[in-house]
């Protein structure tokens, strides 16, 4: 069964247990505001490493993806994926 089968909002603050000691929280933030509301979230779950994939879709500025940028480097991942 896929990960997400049965969730009732996926990508919307999901937490996934992907087997063992892999977790996935998966959310669809789109704006400053909402990225950073993100990582308060999970920087209450413990961890061991941190990997960090974000995309942006639709037109965005270079400011804009700059921000968001931003904010996902100071969540202090272990590997981005930009």
């Amino acid at each position: 069964m896929h990960p997400a089968a049965g969730l009732d909002n996926p990508g919307r603050g999901n937490l996934i247990e992907l087997g063992g000691d892999v977790r996935a929280f998966v959310d669809y933030a789109h704006n400053p505001h909402g990225l950073r509301a993100v990582f308060e979230t999970i920087s209450a779950l413990p961890a061991g490493r941190k990997l960090v994939v974000l995309g942006q879709a639709g037109e965005r500025s270079a400011g804009d993806i700059r921000e968001l940028a931003l904010i996902a480097w100071a969540a202090r991942p272990d590997r981005g994926v930009i």
